[in-house]
């Protein structure tokens, strides 16, 4: 909420030769890097700029191809110094693509909740690991069939 003075207030600070700061001028957006020259790479960094554009990359951009009913499994290490985000996207023949993330004990985390291409983890609240420690990223075909992209973004927080 913006803050509100007295025009007393005002007149006050101006004679004392305090003025309000400008806000600071918006970080340019990133470039697009060479690794998103790929299939579906674009649309990636287009998702990148959209969902997680102040973060950066970690780890490089997986790929894969999924049957209907499939699913691919990776090892994810996350520290407690970073948050993360997880975006990944299906190419055509794909109706409906599922992230999910399970901690060390395999016990569920997170679930990708939309029933679409454009599946993504930590969007809303990011991912930030008390310590750091492996954790289990399951992307699964839920209906149709093709390529996927996914990429892990971070985030300093301390």
């Amino acid at each position: 909420m913006p803050r509100r003075y007295s025009s007393a207030a005002l007149l006050l600070l101006l004679s004392l030769g305090c003025e309000a700061k400008p806000a600071p001028a918006p970080a340019p957006p990133p470039e697009r890097g060479p690794e998103y020259a790929i299939p579906l790479g674009e649309e990636l960094f287009a998702r990148f700029l959209e969902k997680a554009h102040r973060m950066e990359p970690e780890g490089e951009i997986r790929r894969g191809a999924l049957e209907e009913g499939r699913r691919d499994t990776l090892q994810l290490i996350l520290t407690g110094v970073y948050c993360y985000k997880i975006l990944a996207l299906g190419g055509e023949g794909v109706e409906e693509l599922d992230l999910i993330l399970y901690d060390g004990e395999n016990v569920p985390l997170l679930r990708d909740r939309e029933e679409d291409r454009r599946p993504t983890l930590g969007i809303d609240e990011p991912i930030c690991p008390f310590e750091p420690g492996t954790f289990r990223l399951d992307i699964q075909m839920a209906r149709g069939s093709g390529n996927y992209v996914l990429r892990v973004y971070k985030v300093l927080t301390i």
